[in-house]
């Protein structure tokens, strides 16, 4: 069995990230244990200044949990003081986390000799579109 981790701050979860733990299981063809780490609510400010996030990041664990294709959920502060602290044999990540923490992330499991595999991003799916349509929806309600 292959044990898997990934990293994100899964707020709005939607379709885009099923979608992304289904295509983790494709993409390895192997038996899997697919640990999850939620971004923390204090530090997702210093990665993501802008971000407006809606749910804490207790009840996005929660949500996490609930989908069987996850066998593990852990909250994290930064994926590069993390992630050594973790036993895996795959790191999967999408081809936008590109910030110094994930780069440093993968710098390490080359070095560690641990597997990085880059999943695609679901087209036309993403929350910061969810969220602007959210606001755009509203704001035509208060019109």
């Amino acid at each position: 069995m292959k044990k898997v981790i990934t990293y994100g701050v899964f707020d709005y979860l939607h379709l885009g990230h099923v979608r992304l733990f289904k295509n983790i299981h494709t993409a390895i063809q192997d038996d899997i244990h697919l640990s999850v780490g939620v971004h923390g609510d204090n530090f997702i400010k210093i990665t993501k200044p802008d971000a407006n996030i809606f749910y804490s990041e207790s009840e996005r664990v929660e949500m996490l949990l609930e989908l069987k294709c996850i066998d593990n959920v852990f909250i994290y502060d930064f994926i590069d003081t993390d992630l050594p602290k973790r036993t895996f044999d795959i790191l999967v990540v999408g081809p936008d986390q590109t910030n110094e923490h994930f780069k440093k992330a993968i710098e390490y499991c080359r070095k560690h000799s641990k597997s990085v595999v880059i999943i695609p991003r679901t087209e036309n799916i993403c929350s910061s579109q969810i969220k602007t349509k959210i606001f755009n929806d509203v704001q035509k309600v208060k019109q």
